[in-house]
């Protein structure tokens, strides 16, 4: 197995507008050190994946991984993540919310037993969409009281950790369903007393396409995730 530095692990759906610029503002940003760039796409009804492929064509840092059964996003990351070479993983989304000029940031604090982790609630960070922002703050604010979390962002999914620790956390366990997982991870690595390093964050607006976030059923998804925690401890 060739092994590199980094391996970024990417979940696209429908992100034909986002995917390019995403795609090429990450080489630019890691073009000192050794990298790969794992695109999981699942089931693309636009020009998502012959865009990545032309890419991969191109740069043989980029790879791509079609899904086409039962495909949601913690099992894409999952596949991703077994997939991945790297010494570290860094996790990020593909539709521009997370900006790659905050990589070599997140790299640079990576650790051992350490998770790294882009907060949009940090003094610096925070999120163009105005009332996005806020229904956020308060819904992190409450995972954080319900929780006791030692972070302020727990919904992220912008985060870089050492391959072989978040391996060590089984992450078969943590990677199903939506957007969840990164409440299970932060628990996951809370209780294997890894340290926690945040790096403020600024979301932009989308660069294209549609947002498959949807607020009401990432609360409600999000809530009962953070109760049943709650309930086993």
């Amino acid at each position: 197995m060739n092994t590199c530095q980094v391996s970024v692990i990417i979940p696209t759906k429908n992100e034909a507008a986002n995917i390019n610029l995403v795609l090429t503002s990450i080489m630019e940003q890691l073009r000192h050190i050794t990298f790969e760039i794992i695109c999981i796409d699942d089931s693309s009804t636009d020009a998502t994946r012959d865009i990545i492929r032309q890419l991969a064509k191109e740069h043989a840092a980029i790879k791509l991984i079609s899904r086409k059964l039962t495909p949601d996003l913690g099992s894409s990351i999952l596949l991703g993540i077994h997939a991945a070479n790297g010494t570290l993983i860094v996790g990020m989304d593909g539709d521009g919310n997370h900006d790659p000029s905050y990589l070599p940031e997140l790299i640079e604090k990576s650790r051992a037993k350490t998770i790294v982790i882009g907060s949009r609630f940090l003094i610096g960070g925070g999120m163009e969409r105005i009332w996005r922002y806020w229904l956020s703050y308060f819904f992190n604010f409450s995972l954080r009281k319900i929780l006791c979390l030692p972070i302020t962002d727990a919904t992220s999914g912008y985060y870089c950790i050492q391959r072989k620790d978040l391996l060590a956390l089984d992450p078969k366990s943590i990677y199903y369903g939506y957007g969840e997982y990164c409440i299970r991870l932060i628990i996951a690595a809370q209780n294997q007393r890894y340290s926690f390093v945040e790096l403020p964050v600024y979301y932009p607006k989308r660069i294209g396409g549609n947002s498959k976030s949807r607020l009401l059923r990432m609360a409600i998804t999000y809530t009962w995730q953070a109760l049943r925690i709650k309930m086993k401890h």
